[in-house]
């Protein structure tokens, strides 16, 4: 009786192990047909993220040559209207929209009247 028994064991262990097996494939099967129906558009996604690192790429190019001739610009203003003095080039910027193409921007500030003699924005 304990043969016939254990004989029986393997066979139900051996339907189980089949059955997960089979649970499995078709998991993956059915994932794999989900996913093959989105190929055609992680394709077109993938197209369209090359096209947009290469218009960045040009982008950042061309704003580099642009601030590199603001910069002539600036400079050669500078240059020419005020020779005597020097400036620094971090805090001056070129604004095609201001009237003579430099813009000055910051805070002001002022000295207390107070015993300590702090400046105030």
């Amino acid at each position: 009786q304990i043969n016939v028994l254990q004989a029986k064991k393997k066979f139900e262990i051996l339907d189980a192990m089949l059955s997960f097996m089979h649970a499995q494939y078709t998991f993956f099967q059915q994932g794999y047909s989900l996913l093959h129906e989105l190929d055609p558009y992680m394709k077109k996604l993938a197209t369209e993220l090359d096209q947009l690192v290469i218009d960045s790429a040009v982008e950042k190019r061309e704003m580099e040559h642009k601030h590199a001739l603001i910069q002539q610009r600036v400079r050669a203003s500078l240059s020419f209207h005020w020779q005597d003095f020097s400036y620094d080039d971090s805090k001056v910027e070129f604004n095609v929209d201001a009237p003579n193409g430099v813009v000055m921007e910051g805070y002001l500030f002022k000295r207390a009247s107070n015993a300590f003699k702090t400046w105030n924005r």
